[in-house]
């Protein structure tokens, strides 16, 4: 791959890459940091995280009192920055912990060609922190400048396995095994029933901002679901590579930060997954598009699917929880009220709404 054209001890001397003019060149010079990113980052990772090595905090994340940076989410951005300095890209990173500009940038003629580089440097960190069992990634992706937000490429680095997602410049998501090399396309699943036993929906449960929700939302979906179905709890950043290897159906997450969902987007997009954004209000579904003054910003809804289909469904079943959640509050406010006014009541009520469907007879507390 063109990448071979860098050569890595070159560090700190008079770079030999000429500045990209055009459009194909920033391009080209993208996929380079992209493909050397991946190859050279997750080995790297790979051996902290053998070592155990980064979980000390160096700072918190800003706008997501949660998250927290630790030392060796500095490393994959350090190594991001590196490659786009010694390979004269013109590019801006976009962290969650910081931005970088590059120098070059100066160079640029009015209207020129850039790249946008969102990246999370080391998906997992909480869970790496506590010295939990968890698969951590480094995940990133390039965009070109302007309002369209043109995906170029993505890369997920899937550090436990050694193993890459990407985009390869034939434009197929293909999955790069760094032990021996061998590269292989990947195909999403074509199942868009969610009552397939094979039907596995991603989301991320482990802090009560998103599991909350989730479960008031989609609890009608997740008892509709077959026994067999699966219910993918540890998501992240690194999705995309599940979705587009099929091992994952689609992906839901209320109120996402785009911090998250960029640097994965790339992968997504390319690989041709329906990546939207859906409003709450109107169940209106929107295509996603990168954008870079919504960095650090959340969407209401994201859905990733292997295709409309699958969304369709999704967002219908959201609507359903919808109704049950006011009709199942309309009844719990009705039984108080009854109850106020004829105490004696109580059994007949209890034993009538037992008959209920199950949906109904278990409403969600309030006040």
């Amino acid at each position: 791959m063109a990448s071979e054209q860098f050569k890595p001890d070159n560090r700190g001397e008079q770079d030999t890459l000429s500045f990209p003019e055009t459009k194909e060149e920033v391009k080209e010079r993208a996929f380079m940091v992209l493909d050397a990113y991946g190859k050279r980052a997750v080995p790297v990772l790979r051996d902290m995280v053998r070592k155990g090595e980064g979980r000390q905090v160096i700072a918190t994340v800003p706008g997501r009192k949660e998250d927290r940076q630790l030392g060796i989410d500095a490393t994959g951005e350090h190594m991001l920055t590196g490659l786009v300095r010694d390979l004269n890209l013109p590019a801006v990173i976009r962290g969650e912990h910081n931005d970088y500009r590059s120098e070059n940038m100066d160079s640029l003629k009015p209207g020129g060609h850039y790249v946008i580089l969102p990246i999370d440097s080391f998906d997992n960190t909480s869970q790496y922190q506590k010295d939990l069992d968890t698969s951590p990634y480094t995940v990133v992706s390039a965009f070109f400048n302007g309002e369209e937000g043109e995906p170029i490429g993505g890369v997920v680095g899937d550090i436990k396995d050694n193993r890459v997602y990407m985009i390869n410049r034939q434009g197929h998501p293909v999955v790069l095994d760094l032990e021996t090399g061998e590269e292989r396309r990947i195909f999403k699943s074509n199942i868009s029933d969610i009552r397939d036993p094979d039907f596995t929906l991603a989301t991320y449960l482990g802090s009560n901002e998103y599991s909350l929700e989730f479960w008031v939302c989609y609890r009608h979906l997740i008892r509709e679901m077959d026994p067999k179905g699966i219910l993918y709890a540890g998501g992240g950043a690194f999705v995309p590579a599940l979705v587009a290897r099929g091992a994952a159906v689609a992906y839901v997450m209320f109120n996402e930060p785009r911090t998250e969902t960029d640097a994965g987007a790339g992968l997504a997009l390319l690989a041709g997954l329906d990546v939207v954004t859906v409003d709450r209000e109107t169940y209106e579904i929107t295509p996603y598009r990168f954008d870079v003054s919504k960095h650090g910003t959340r969407d209401q809804l994201f859905i990733m699917s292997n295709e409309r289909a699958t969304t369709e469904k999704l967002v219908e079943e959201l609507r359903t929880g919808d109704r049950i959640i006011a009709e199942s509050e309309w009844l719990a406010n009705f039984g108080k009220a009854v109850l106020r006014l004829r105490p004696d009541l109580a059994g007949a009520l209890a034993e009538e709404i037992g008959k209920l469907p199950d949906s109904l007879s278990n409403p969600p507390v309030g006040n």
